[in-house]
Order: structure tokens, then sequence, then C-alpha cells
């Protein structure tokens, strides 16, 4: 019991939080979004906290059931897993969280439906799920997690009722997302039809032990599957919705869904990869490698054509998606540290290039979000502390060094070259070059450029800190992010063959706990 609650608690802070809000939304002054965010910052500070707790007590089983199904395996299976790479996932998640409330408490002042209390509950309840997604250990949490957060993505993404552009992006969220959802739970249902179980664990020692009498259908589940979760983490030739939702959700939504839905769909990945499907990594590991290498093309070429900056950080995710799609095929030994810390720190870059537009203001006759490439010229002048902090994050994405960017390229890249994908690295510092054609645009225009708007840009407290302390550590990763670089090294993912790919050829099915894993 104390297991379960330990891995539950984080969800259930976030849940009790925005149940508070909703309640209180009652008595509060309409119009206001400070209640309703400062409520937020609290209920996600303490989840943060509590995972803080949760990770001295990591690696250990949470609600574990008999399993139904005589054969091979453990007796015993948890749906979820407490452990090291759940927990820093979920960090990831809160960190996100946090930050799009902040910078949602400007665009609230400008865009007055983002005050109801609803969007910081609908960014509570689908950070929640998504802390569950990072956690489970079974297909079917896993696939109601994610439908869970989607959920609520849908709705936020269509928040401004008024504006077509947002319920044009809604729209083509909730039905691409809904036909995605049909390929997983199809590719689930195949699977418990091969192996009688949607645990991962029992998944995983069921294909070892019957890996070469397995049905066609075994294989078609798996596809399935991939197809479902490529979507999520937008890779190509899933890609399709990425840029047009990023264009057309409002820019704070965009900014959530940018690093908290690619933490989540990321996390379940590697852990359905190499946990329940090791036994069969000879099999999907080319479909990831070629997925990653597409990815990475593709989203890098369509962006260099881009002029509005939403949409180029749009396809910019894309590329960025083929980027950990590296980490994933690299395997559980540095390939789930790289892929981690990649997260954080593109989830930093991102929400501080988001925060940035933000930060510019409203712009032009119509009171827009600042979204186009001619936005920022000569923003140096109008505001050199908004200009150096979108500078810092552009490059961060480019993977220039000093910044986060490069150590999270650097650590996916070691990853790589350890897993014998020496060829996917070389892909991936190719993609990286042609992206700075595309970061640094921005920041010539920045600087270079005269400004079309003389007006001096003045950011309010809350974006300015947002933004501050976003580009604040992306510039000085070196320093601050070295400790954070080490926990995630040190975080380990509970049922996943600590050889990678060669543990798995050799017929490991896992090495949790329950599994007789030290």
């Amino acid at each position: 019991m104390l297991s379960d609650l330990n891995a539950f608690l984080p969800v259930l802070t976030l849940v009790v939080t925005a149940l508070a809000i909703m309640v209180a939304d009652w008595f509060l002054p309409e119009g206001d979004p400070r209640p309703p965010a400062t409520l937020a910052v609290v209920g996600l500070s303490a989840t943060g906290a509590v995972l803080a707790r949760g990770w001295l007590v990591a690696d250990t089983p949470a609600f574990v059931h008999a399993v139904a199904r005589p054969g091979p395996g453990p007796a015993e299976a948890a749906m979820v897993w407490h452990d090291g790479f759940g927990v820093f996932a979920g960090a990831v998640l809160v960190v996100a969280a946090l930050l799009t409330v902040l910078l949602g408490l400007d665009h609230a002042r400008r865009r007055p439906a983002l005050a109801r209390a609803e969007h910081v509950v609908l960014v509570l309840l689908a950070t929640a799920a998504m802390l569950l997604v990072a956690m489970a250990n079974d297909l079917i949490l896993v696939f109601l997690g994610i439908e869970t957060f989607s959920i609520a993505l849908y709705v936020l993404a269509g928040f401004l009722r008024e504006e077509r552009p947002s319920l044009e992006a809604a729209m083509k969220y909730f039905v691409l997302g809904a036909f995605a959802a049909g390929f997983l739970l199809y590719g689930i249902a195949l699977v418990y039809a091969s192996t009688g179980t949607t645990n991962l664990e029992v998944v995983a020692a069921i294909l070892a032990a019957e890996v070469h009498s397995l049905p066609r259908v075994a294989y078609v589940g798996l596809g399935l599957i991939l197809v479902g979760l490529g979507f999520k983490v937008a890779a190509v030739p899933f890609h399709q919705w990425t840029p047009d939702v990023y264009e057309g959700a409002p820019t704070t939504v965009t900014a959530f869904m940018s690093a908290a839905t690619k933490t989540a769909a990321f996390a379940a990945l590697m852990r359905v990869l190499w946990v329940g499907f090791a036994p069969l990594a000879d099999a999907w590991v080319p479909l990831v490698t070629g997925a990653a290498v597409l990815t990475m093309v593709v989203g890098n070429l369509s962006a260099l054509v881009q002029v509005d900056l939403k949409r180029m950080l749009g396809f910019s995710a894309v590329a960025h998606a083929g980027y950990l799609l590296v980490a994933v095929a690299a395997g559980p030994a540095l390939g789930a540290s790289a892929l981690l810390f990649y997260l954080l720190v593109y989830a930093l870059m991102n929400l501080g290039a988001f925060g940035a537009l933000l930060a510019i203001g409203p712009v032009g006759p119509e009171g827009r979000d600042a979204t186009n490439l001619r936005d920022l010229r000569g923003l140096w002048t109008r505001s050199p502390g908004v200009a150096l902090a979108l500078a810092v994050c552009l490059i961060g994405l480019t993977g220039l060094p000093p910044t986060a960017g490069f150590m999270g390229k650097w650590y996916i890249f070691m990853a790589a070259v350890d897993a014998d994908l020496t060829w996917l690295a070389a892909v991936m510092v190719l993609a990286s070059v042609v992206s700075a054609f595309y970061y640094l645009r921005p920041v010539a225009l920045m600087f270079v450029a005269p400004p079309e708007d003389p007006a001096v840009v003045a950011p309010r407290r809350a974006t300015a800190v947002a933004v501050g302390v976003a580009a604040a550590l992306v510039a000085l990763a070196m320093v601050v992010l070295g400790p954070v670089a080490t926990a995630a090294t040190g975080a380990s993912m509970a049922g996943a063959s600590p050889d990678g790919l060669h543990g798995a050829r050799a017929g490991e099915p896992g090495s949790g706990a329950l599994s007789g894993a030290p």
C-alpha cells in the first residue's frame, strides 16, 4: 500500500489541486487569472516536492497484482513502476506545467478567455495524466493516460472559441488524434490476443520464451502501437498535425504541448519498447532508426522555408523528435538517461522561446501575438533582455556550445555511438547543421535589422521570470545542469535490459525487481 501511495501521490496532488481551483473559482473574482494561477503554482510546487521525496524510494513496484496467465514470466506484476526514469520524467512535466502557468498570466490579459480557471485546471489534469503515462507499466494504463491528457489538450487547443485558427487546430488535433488512438488500441488488442496480457514485463517474458514461434499478429500489434505512439511524438510520417496545431493553438498551449506532450509520449515509447518488446528489438530497432532519419530530415528541411515562427517551431519539434528517436534506438543503457536530459533541456528551450514571443506583446492593429519573422526585426533595440533570452533559446535548439542544447545532443550522440549506431549519430550532426540556418535567421533579424515598430517591449513580471529562468538555465548549462545530468544518468528504468539491444538479443525479458533484477 505504501508503494502504491508513493507512486500515485504526485498524480493525486495535481488532481486535488485542480478540484480545489474549480471549487474556489465559485468565490473568486471573474476574469482575474492570478488566484487560479497562484493555487496552481502551489499545487505544482507540492507535486515537485513529492517527486523529490519519491526519488529516495524509487525503483519500487506499485499496484501489484497476481498474473492470471500461467506460463513464463513473474508470478506478480505491477501496473506502475515508481522508478528513477518515471520520477525524472515527472519532474520535467512539473517544470513545463509551472512555466506554462506563469506564461499564461500575461497571455490571459490579452486573451480574456485564457483568464478562466478552466484553463489552468486543464493544464493540471493533463499533467497528472502525463505523470501516470511516464510511470505506467501496463499497455492499458498507457492508453488511458494518453487519451486523458489528449482530451485536455483538445480543449486547450480550441480554448479561444472566438478565433477560427484555434478552433481549426482543435478539430485537426482531435480528428487525427482519435485516428491514432484507434491504431494504438487495436495494436494493444492484438498484443493481448498473442500473449494473454497487457503488462509490459509479462509481455516481455512471454515474447522471450516464444520468440521463435510467435504468431504474426504479435508483430502487427507492435507495428500498430508504433503508429499510435509515433503520432504522439510527432515522428514522420505521422507529423502532419504538428505545425498546424502549433500555429492555431494559443501560444501558451503550444508551449505546453511542445514540452509536456513530447516528454510523456517519449517516456511511454521508451518504456514500452525496451521493457515490453525488448525481445523483438531486432524487428523494431530498424524501424525506429529509419523513422529517426526521416524525422530529422523532413523536420529540418520543412522548417527552412517557414516565416511563421510557431510553424517553424512546429517543424522544429518534428526534427527534435528525430533526435530523441536516436536516444530510443540507442537503448536503455545510455539512451534512457540521454533521453531524459534532452527532454528537460528541450522543454526549457522551447518554453523560453515561446515565452519570449509572448513577452514581445501584441503586434499590429489586430493585437495578434508576435509570430512572424518580421515581428523580430530590431528587437535588440526595443528590449535587449527579451532579444537575448530568445537568442539563447534558439542557439540552444541549434545545439551550439556552451548551451544546454549542446549538452543534450552530445549525450544522445555518445549513446548512439555506444550502441554501434555511429552512422545515425552522424546523420544527427548533419541535421543539426541544417537547423542552424533557420534558428539563426531570427537571431540575425533581432540584432541586425532595423525595427518596424520602435515601441519599447516591457514584459510583465511573471513572463519575465519564466523566460529569464529558462534562458539562464539554457545558457549556464555547463555550470548549473551538471548535477541534473548526473541525476538523469542514475535514473534507471525498471524492467529494461541493462545491456540494451545486446541483452534483448540474448533473450533477456527485463531486469526489474519483479523479474529478478538487482
